[in-house]
């Protein structure tokens, strides 16, 4: 990750106390939790204290606020925070207090989804869910990588004190509000925030459940009751409890966690303890927790740890397969100075080293900086400077935007990790560029292949737009990972096996066409392990087989594994797909190795019409009832519109390879 120059900025706002006199109305729990979070962030994340708000309302002594949880004050620290922080920094915003819900003030915006407003109840006046969500939109507008954490309740489906348990729930409806009564929708119960129980998840829609560009976890379902829990002596929220709890559990990780591996952690803790809510996550779920918009680049290998220390030289455990070269330089920390794949901001490397040779599955590296005395197996290898590059020519035609757009071009080919090097050369035809930018006087982008042929179904990139140099930067460099993967070849001779890729014969509905592949290993004494890559007409990778991004799957002897792909016309081409002679190219590569390995770090989204990072992918795996370190075979799909109807066919680029 080089060095991380991002800021990570946090908010924490609890409230315990609601009323002076009612107590039954306070929760217990909610200063705790932000205490908790606060020690988490600046002493495992490096959080520094200047860049964490506090807002808190204690019961009894508690942390001191520097400002009370009022709805101007929240509000007012929300929007400051895009005067502060700057685009790529991170911001953690948490909320542990009563939740509710209210009849809309904001029917035209939310049409058919909903009548309501969810809300949060800070003092004196609450803070309803557009207001919210109209913040954070902006926010995450300006750049900034967000996590919001709400642990209160939303559905206005459950008392805030159950009669048979002692647990609080943190929901409040019939409290005292500076907002008419009236507008609760509690049917008139004490302690209910809105709806009847059992109420479906459809029918409880949030307007916080919408496309978003920022993650947000929420304490439960729609129509489930966020809960506080007793440990010991102390009071949290069962989500901040456990949330906290699983980020330790991942320790010293040498890899980053994605929301969606938080989520699969968060999720059976809950159901073994039997608690009546589910944690839920809404976002981009293989965005980085606590990453920047460095630590989210879409470039695999910038994080690898040491397995072998011979004083002079260490090898790495990644080698060419996770795109380590020759040259690239790395430095090397204490496990002590890294949680969930991050550094210490104050960390100081023990050594840097430079690699030397590099092989399949591994590289070696001698150092250049410091001494690898004490280095044991296990530490740390943080690349901080990528030497090979795709070389990217620039080629402009003047216009009043183009000052702007070379100074953003110069700074991101500057950046040790960019997977580019620019060149700006007037020639029509460069040698040895990989790709070529063509810049109009009128600010409008035309990326061409090294061939100056023009890639299709590419997302227009506009100078004269919000952000448009930033977009051609991020494009250039999705493209460049993108064609990293589709020139991966094979690195040695052909194993034994057999593999077949043909329609299905009985596909399920809802896919322009379903294909099967199967492979059998027919290497008499050598298991073979295998992965399926899909290279979207969009320009993003997903790795389809196996599921949730795990190691490639063993296959003996005369075994045989299968699985079904359906295709489908990602959201980038839908407008070109109805127009006669529309044509899309799907790419699946089966990686076959030797060794146990992942090629889930080479998976990059689908490119949008907004050219930034969004969660789609078009091919969708569909479930079925020292040979070469790595083979690859592929294949392609081709599907076309002819004005009537789609048409698919199969075609294999290298024949002898299917």
């Amino acid at each position: 990750m080089g060095v991380d120059r991002s800021s990570r900025w946090a908010v924490l706002i609890g409230i315990d106390r609601y009323s002076a006199t009612e107590m039954k109305r306070n929760l217990d729990g909610c200063v705790a939790d932000v205490q908790e979070t606060k020690s988490f962030l600046e002493n495992c994340l490096g959080v520094p204290p200047s860049n964490i708000d506090i807002l808190t309302a204690a019961v009894g002594d508690g942390l001191n606020s520097q400002l009370p949880p009022t709805r101007t004050n929240v509000l007012d620290t929300l929007k400051n925070l895009s005067k502060k922080a700057k685009p790529g920094d991170f911001v953690y915003i948490h909320y542990s207090g009563h939740g509710d819900r209210r009849r809309t003030k904001y029917a035209d915006r939310k049409k058919n989804t909903t009548l309501h407003d969810e809300v949060l109840c800070t003092l004196e006046n609450d803070i309803r869910d557009v207001e919210l969500g109209d913040i954070l939109d902006s926010l995450a507008e300006k750049g900034l990588f967000l996590c919001v954490v709400l642990d209160c309740c939303h559905a206005g489906s459950a008392t805030r004190h159950r009669e048979d348990s002692e647990e609080k729930i943190r929901c409040r409806s019939s409290m005292e509000s500076t907002e008419s009564r009236d507008e609760s929708t509690n049917d008139g119960a004490t302690g209910i925030r809105g709806g009847q129980r059992n109420m479906s998840a459809i029918e409880s829609y949030s307007w916080l459940n919408r496309p978003r560009r920022y993650n947000l976890i929420a304490a439960c379902q729609s129509y489930e009751d966020a809960q506080e829990i007793t440990t010991g002596s102390r009071t949290h929220g069962a989500l901040t409890y456990h949330l906290i709890e699983s980020l330790r559990s991942f320790g010293a990780t040498r890899k980053p966690v994605t929301y969606e591996s938080l989520h699969q952690t968060l999720e059976p803790k809950f159901k073994s303890l039997r608690l009546r809510q589910q944690p839920l996550h809404l976002g981009d779920k293989t965005r980085i927790v606590f990453g920047t918009a460095l630590s989210n680049r879409t470039t695999p290998g910038l994080l690898t740890s040491v397995s072998k220390n011979n004083a002079e030289t260490v090898t790495l455990v990644d080698g060419a397969v996770c795109q380590v070269g020759v040259g690239d330089c790395f430095k090397i920390y204490h496990p002590r100075h890294v949680f969930l794949g991050f550094v210490h901001p104050k960390a100081v490397p023990v050594a840097r080293v430079r690699v030397t040779e590099v092989k399949d599955f591994e590289s070696t590296a001698e150092v250049y900086y410091g001494n690898l005395r004490g280095v044991q197996v296990g530490w740390l290898a943080k690349m901080s400077h990528r030497a090979q590059r795709c070389v990217v020519n620039v080629r402009h035609y003047g216009g009043p935007a183009l000052g702007m757009t070379m100074a953003a071009l110069e700074q991101s080919s500057r950046d040790p990790l960019a997977p580019t090097t620019l060149i700006f050369d007037q020639r029509r035809h460069v040698p040895n560029s990989d790709f070529n930018v063509e810049i109009t006087q009128q600010g409008d982008c035309r990326v061409l292949d090294r061939h100056w042929q023009q890639h299709k179904h590419l997302p227009l990139a506009r100078l004269g737009q919000p952000f448009g140099a930033k977009r051609l930067t991020y494009l250039i460099q999705h493209l460049s990972s993108y064609r990293r993967v589709a020139e991966m070849k094979n690195s040695g001779r052909r194993p034994n096996f057999t593999f077949h890729f043909g329609p299905m014969a009985n596909p399920p509905p809802g896919y322009l066409s379903v294909w099967e592949w199967t492979f059998t290993n027919n290497e008499p004494t050598r298991v073979l392990y295998v992965a399926v890559l899909n290279l979207s007409p969009a320009y993003g990778v997903f790795q389809l087989f196996p599921g949730e991004r795990a190691d490639t799957v063993s296959v003996e002897h005369g075994q045989t594994v299968s699985d079904g792909i359906g295709i489908e016309i990602p959201p980038l081409l839908t407008a070109a797909s109805s127009r006669k002679g529309f044509r899309m190219r799907d790419v699946f590569k089966l990686f076959i190795t030797t060794v146990p390995t992942n090629f889930s770090h080479y998976e990059i989204h689908d490119l949008t019409e907004n050219v930034l990072p969004s969660g789609g992918r078009n091919g969708k795996s569909v479930s079925l009832n020292t040979i070469a370190p790595w083979y690859v075979v592929e294949a392609e799909v081709i599907s076309s519109f002819d004005g009537a109807v789609y048409h698919s066919f199969l075609r294999f680029p290298n024949q002898a390879s299917a």
